[in-house]
């Protein structure tokens, strides 16, 4: 049989498809402009990932995420223009200039001219505090009304983000009272806003990219190639693989995407007639800017830092361009199309990327031109709002090691 291959969902549209929100603010108007932005981002989230690993070493106190950071520690992000690392600090949490704690701190804040200090109320820790008891509580169904859609830390305004669909007084002090009533931290960190309905996006009724069956009625995207416990294949949603058990490009061989369960992701093991590459596949709704025609390789996962410029490429909407915008997200899938969120799914990360449904499983990635060795993957797409600037994905971080055996 003549060998097919399945090029990796990667990269596609014009420059500034999907990037529209972001292009105002930072004057980007030639594709040079855009490079250069590319390389400040890529500076900016290697700083990033030095700073937050040189905290988290330093302050593993608890094999916990809860508990990874200094209680001076607020966040991190990058400016619009990716010239800056912002650092947020808790002022009054700042260790004291005779402990050996301060020479941490002066190390962090010193490392870089281009990092600037924004002094903040919240601490990420108390941060986690709420929005973890927020997804613990939803997890123990003490929650579970259909009505709260999503949680997660918006680390820009120093806040746990909560989406709810009704998004009332009423409703509001509901969850401000279990919280209090926890007698974990303030409850004002908490700020609300009215849900809109998530979904997978994978596309039940469509022609695509990876076929989940044979008859050829439903598809997904394929994500990054992997080799797992010696088996060559690649990435996808995990949702994309409930209900069955092989693919007609393989074997599943991996799937995490049940209620109340953390991340969206699958391996499978492809078979004989098909070949994962790292090469970036084209769609014509939006193709993959010439210079990033490749995935680029590198030995470990940068740390995702908010704001970040990130990528994805889809089999429904090809090649879109955003920034992160939130962490630890807790999503209210809704599954079965009736409104109402059935299926919550956890750690997450979330961004202003455009996506539709058909676009499950597409690699999510750090874009970078073929000079600099190629956009880097970054994680697996998950859903969001269809056909809209809201996507969540899977950070390759948190998927088991042997899940990150890129090749």
């Amino acid at each position: 049989m003549k060998n097919k291959i399945l090029l990796f969902v990667g990269l596609i549209a014009t420059i500034l498809f999907g990037f529209s929100t972001k292009v105002a603010a930072q004057n980007i108007t030639t594709s040079d402009d855009y490079e250069k932005y590319l390389e400040r981002n890529w500076e900016q989230v290697q700083l990033s990932t030095k700073i937050q690993n040189r905290m988290k070493k330093y302050y593993n106190i608890k094999d916990s995420f809860r508990d990874l950071y200094p209680d001076y520690y607020g966040g991190i992000y990058i400016s619009d223009d990716a010239k800056n690392l912002i650092i947020q600090i808790v002022k009054e949490n700042i260790p004291s200039k005779e402990s050996d704690d301060y020479l941490i701190y002066e190390e962090i804040i010193g490392m870089n001219d281009n990092i600037i200090i924004e002094y903040v109320d919240n601490s990420l820790n108390e941060l986690n505090a709420v929005n973890n008891y927020i997804i613990d509580s939803l997890m123990e169904n003490k929650l579970i009304d259909g009505n709260l859609i999503s949680t997660g830390l918006d680390i820009m305004n120093n806040s746990v983000s909560i989406e709810l669909k009704n998004n009332s007084t009423k409703n509001q002090r509901k969850i401000k009272d279990i919280i209090d009533n926890a007698n974990i931290v303030d409850k004002d960190v908490i700020k609300f806003k009215s849900a809109q309905n998530h979904t997978p996006s994978a596309n039940i009724n469509a022609g695509g990219k990876i076929w989940l069956n044979s008859a050829q009625t439903s598809y997904c995207s394929m994500g990054m190639r992997v080799n797992y416990n010696g088996n060559k294949g690649y990435l996808t949603a995990g949702h994309c693989a409930m209900g069955y058990t092989s693919f007609p490009s393989g074997t599943i061989q991996v799937k995490q995407f049940y209620n109340n369960q953390y991340y969206d992701y699958a391996f499978v093991k492809t078979n004989s007639s098909y070949t994962p590459t790292n090469n970036l596949q084209s769609y014509s709704v939006s193709p993959i800017p010439s210079n990033m025609a490749q995935l680029g390789l590198i030995n470990y996962c940068p740390t995702i830092t908010v704001n970040m410029a990130i990528s994805k490429n889809g089999a429904r909407t090809g090649y879109t361009t955003g920034n992160v915008t939130a962490l630890n997200q807790a999503i209210n899938y809704d599954i079965d199309g009736d409104g109402i969120g059935d299926t919550l799914i956890y750690g997450l990360i979330t961004s202003n990327v455009y996506q539709g449904q058909g676009d499950s499983g597409g690699v999510v990635m750090i874009p970078r031109t073929d000079a600099n060795g190629g956009p880097i993957g970054l994680g697996i797409l998950s859903g969001g709002v269809n056909m809209s600037y809201t996507m969540h994905f899977s950070d390759l971080n948190v998927l088991p090691i042997a899940l990150q055996n890129r090749y």
